[in-house]
């Protein structure tokens, strides 16, 4: 029995009148307490189960019996609103359990507040349940918070998951299609089809897998594409798909050596979780009416700080490689790179935002089994909070303008990738990033332009934004690590000659905190 299935039997023991049962696989949850925490009582206790549309309904044989007296001759569908049904169970019998699904749509209703409310003190004297499904992450309102018992029912572990695979290749290989081909399923199998699966519920871990069998066994190209999109739903989070490394990135090898050190340390991480631009996501934190946004990042930091997360925070100049490093640092490790959007989380509903942040670090904990790493950028720390500068355990990491050596690396690299030959002479790239050097690459491609003309089109990101660069680098000296060279970034201001392929520049550099 699941560490879940306890607590909800405890709180049975005790008599526990109100329950909100946080799940993402609500069915699962229902036949999970019938079968692992009623002991062995579940055909003599009552059990009902309501939703919208079929109303309320028995689901054994003394559910049935209770339903129809409670119902008196009416069509369950014909009584199905919420609030009235809160009212008519208040008569239910002793000992019975009521599930009600999709519980935290209704809790904006100040009637259905109420008719919660009414349950308590009648189920506590007789031993009946309320067990209100919810979605996880969602928010009890004020008025129900001191009466009901929350309980989080967590995705399913990776043994739980090694058991869904097991048994359901089992039964595929028995098909008479199938059984000829002789598959087996090999530890090394399971193992990659757990690491495919961890982060979804049971029933969609069964069906993603199920869809992914061929007589050829798994397909893992497909299973993961299906985790993707699966994961997909949770609003606010997307996974990357793409295949750079750190070869791929020119420049920064400061930071691309810290990066290779975690990948090989004792405990790799599982998942990066790449939260871009957090400052414009934190903004309005401890300002919003609402207190929404306030809540939000407050769950984001309790949740690293409770989980011991690990995270890095990488800031400066826009075009410099940080959103790229997250990318290509969990392709080096070969674990996803899921997206982490604060802002798409935020819903208009009232409690909803809050329930959604939740939910999404509920994926992440799944995902990564306590070993992920937050990978956030940005490019101003005005709105950031102190409170996250103390939970960057892995370092504030300044990502600066490229130095000639950086510039010719990057050059070298989109050359490549665009296919532009060595004839094609490289336009002055002076105070250039590496986002520039791809933009001009790609519009030489794209328009079948030579260098110098498509870099016409081009504002160089230190002209454009020289004194917010001026002051990042006053900023980050002696206080933040050089993503270039590694260390303490030192500004250093000295005029000095640079030379990327076929430009030569004269600027004001910074020998140690260059950054590609």
């Amino acid at each position: 029995m699941t560490s879940f299935f306890k607590q909800f039997q405890a709180t049975r023991t005790a008599a526990t009148p109100l329950v909100a049962v946080r799940t993402s696989d609500p069915p699962s949850t229902i036949a999970g307490i019938a079968q692992c925490a009623l002991n062995g009582k579940v055909e003599k206790t009552p059990l009902l189960v309501w939703d919208i549309i079929h109303g309320l309904r028995g689901l054994n044989t003394a559910g049935v019996a209770e339903a129809n007296r409670l119902l008196n001759g009416a069509n369950p569908a014909e009584v199905a609103k919420p609030a009235e049904t809160l009212a008519l169970i208040e008569e239910a019998a002793e000992d019975a359990i009521i599930f009600f699904h999709q519980g935290h749509r209704y809790l904006t209703d100040p009637a259905v507040i109420q008719g919660i409310s009414n349950l308590r003190n009648v189920y506590k004297a007789n031993g009946t349940m309320l067990v209100l499904l919810v979605v996880p992450g969602a928010i009890l309102p004020s008025e129900l918070a001191r009466d009901m018992t929350v309980l989080d029912e967590p995705l399913p572990t990776v043994e739980e998951l090694g058991e869904i695979v097991r048994a359901l290749f089992e039964a595929y290989c028995k098909q008479d299609s199938v059984k000829q081909a002789g598959l087996k399923l090999t530890a090394a199998d399971t193992e990659r089809a757990v690491d495919a699966l961890v982060g979804l519920p049971a029933f969609c871990a069964e069906q993603s897998l199920a869809i992914s069998l061929t007589p050829q066994g798994v397909d893992f190209d497909a299973l993961w594409e299906r985790k993707r999109q699966a994961i997909e739903q949770t609003k606010g989070l997307s996974i990357h798909r793409g295949g750079n490394k750190f070869a791929d990135l020119g420049g920064l090898e400061g930071i691309k050596k810290f990066g290779n050190l975690l990948i090989k340390g004792k405990q790799s991480f599982r998942l990066v979780l790449w939260v871009d631009e957090i400052e414009k996501g934190m903004a309005g934190t401890g300002t919003d009416s609402s207190g929404t946004k306030t809540d939000m990042v407050g769950h984001l930091l309790t949740w690293m700080q409770e989980k011991e997360v690990d995270a890095m925070l990488l800031y400066g100049v826009a075009g410099s490689g940080k959103s790229e490093f997250a990318k290509v640092l969990a392709n080096e490790c070969g674990c996803p790179c899921a997206r982490f959007d604060i802002g798409g989380m935020e819903d208009k509903y009232i409690g909803e935002s809050g329930g959604n942040i939740r939910t999404a670090t509920a994926v992440a904990d799944a995902m990564a089994q306590n070993r992920v790493l937050v990978v956030a950028t940005c490019n101003s720390t005005s709105t950031l909070p102190p409170e996250l500068f103390r939970r960057m355990t892995m370092g504030i990491w300044f990502f600066d303008k490229p130095t000639g050596e950086e510039l010719a690396a990057i050059w070298k690299i989109y050359r490549a990738k665009y296919k532009i030959g060595a004839k094609d002479q490289q336009p002055n790239d002076v105070d250039w990033t590496g986002a520039n050097i791809r933009i001009c690459c790609q519009l030489a491609s794209r328009l079948s332009i030579n260098l110098m003309e498509a870099s016409t089109y081009i504002v160089p990101v230190g002209k454009s934004a020289a004194e917010a660069i001026a002051g990042m680098r006053t900023q980050a000296s002696n206080r933040y690590l050089s993503a270039s060279q590694g260390g303490t970034y030192q500004q250093e201001a000295t005029a000095a000659p640079s030379i990327s392929g076929g430009g030569r520049r004269f600027a004001t550099v910074d020998p140690k905190g260059g950054t590609a």
